[in-house]
């Protein structure tokens, strides 16, 4: 119901059976809202450009008089679309998803999550029919028609972590007042098995991986020596030789990642800061993992042997430099996906993924009787519940430690540098 808020107006509304608001006819927004109790207060409702609106109660009646009150909502009006503007809000039909992503989202990522671009990238490359559409478009329905294709040849987890993605994106929006409400905010994730088989490797393959590795050592050895040989009747700088120590990055990055189960980028991340050899641990920073919660994992016999040789072979650094820096850029890897599947391969080693090396590492310390609470810690799980899919693999009572490790005896360690 409109009425022209004043001291009189006000004093002529009486309670009814329900609660009942009373708006004002000329400053849009402002209204007094009386309750069955007889207890009434003034209130300014601001709508912004995109849709969401914000209430706020501006006092009760008798402790506020009318004119007051209605000053009070003429100030708060300006500042809150001082608010707006400054935010950059805008209307549904001018902010498509992809515009959204460049304009907003990509700087906060960049800034505030450890993926980085990789975060709005990842959106981008998933959701492509999305990108070109207004925000208000994206419907629970379109979402559903969407992930009922994307799900084709994908495993549900792999759904779910776009899925997640996207929704992180839309309830940025809604906290930066961009867009009322996340439109797929009520969409449930995918069922997915929390306990699936773990994939870890046999003894025998065990054995092939370290020949191939082996292998894989000596064709490097000979290929430099032969670059050398041509590069020396040309009278060319010769590379450095590979005589000694590791032939390159791969046996080390993979030894480690077998003994101690850190991700794939906790080893591209890790510092020879990080690496404690005096007190035999490997540092994996909170500012690196997953969790965000900062660990350290005891170096088994051969991941020590491993590191001390790579150390003594890497190029001189201040002890802030990368354990493994790409040998092309100096910086950090972002993939070894080729030289990875080349030393399966050569292996003969099928259906086996870098990431199931952590696995390999938890599987075989529950093998041997090792606590779940301990696996978890040295996984840096933040719950128990993600370290129970390794419980049936504890086939023993005995409370091994993860010293015990110590994979890779099988491979050929290099001589030492001198």
């Amino acid at each position: 119901m409109k009425i022209k808020i004043t001291e009189k107006s006000v004093g002529g509304i009486r309670p009814q059976e329900k609660a009942k608001e009373y708006r004002d006819s000329d400053l849009k927004g402002f209204f007094v809202r009386m309750e069955p109790s007889g207890q009434g207060a003034y209130y300014y409702e601001h709508c912004f450009p995109n849709g969401a609106r914000k209430k706020t109660k501006l006092g009760s009646i008798g402790m506020f008089k009318a004119s007051d009150a209605r000053a009070v909502a003429m100030k708060l009006k300006v500042e809150l679309a001082a608010e707006a503007r400054d935010h950059g809000i805008t209307r549904f039909e001018k902010i498509t998803l992809g515009e959204f992503l460049t304009r907003d989202y990509d700087n906060y990522v960049k800034n505030n999550v450890k993926m980085g671009l990789d975060f709005t990238n990842r959106i981008r490359k998933s959701f492509p029919e999305f990108l070109n559409l207004r925000l208000d478009q994206i419907t629970p329905y379109q979402f559903d028609l969407w992930r009922s294709k994307f799900v084709h040849g994908r495993k549900p987890g792999t759904v779910n972590v776009v899925t997640a993605y996207l929704k992180a994106a839309l309830n940025k929006a809604v906290e930066w007042k961009i867009i009322a409400i996340n439109p797929i905010r009520d969409c449930k994730l995918l069922r997915i098995d929390k306990k699936p088989i773990t994939r870890f490797l046999y003894p025998d393959e065990l054995e092939r991986l370290a020949r191939a590795l082996s292998e894989r050592e000596r064709e490097l050895r000979v290929k430099r020596a032969s670059g050398n040989q041509w590069r020396r009747v040309r009278k060319y700088e010769l590379m450095d030789s590979l005589e000694v120590g590791f032939a390159d990055h791969m046996a080390p990055m993979i030894f480690l990642s077998l003994n101690t189960g850190m991700r794939q980028g906790e080893v591209f991340n890790l510092r020879w800061g990080d690496v404690n050899f005096r007190e035999n641990l490997v540092v994996v920073q909170g500012t690196h993992a997953k969790s965000s919660q900062t660990r350290q994992i005891p170096m088994a016999d051969m991941t020590r042997k491993t590191l001390e040789l790579w150390r003594k072979q890497s190029t001189p650094e201040s002890e802030e430099g990368l354990v493994f820096p790409s040998p092309v850029t100096g910086k950090r890897f972002h993939d070894v996906k080729k030289a990875w599947s080349e030393v399966l391969t050569k292996a003969g080693i099928t259906k086996f993924r870098w990431h199931d090396m952590r696995h390999h590492f938890a599987s075989a310390l529950a093998q041997k009787g090792v606590s779940l609470q301990v696996i978890k810690d040295l996984l840096g799980h933040s719950s128990i519940e993600m370290t129970l899919r390794y419980a049936d693999l504890d086939r023993t009572t005995l409370a091994h430690a993860v010293s015990q490790l110590s994979i890779g005896h099988d491979f050929e360690l290099p001589q030492e540098t001198v």
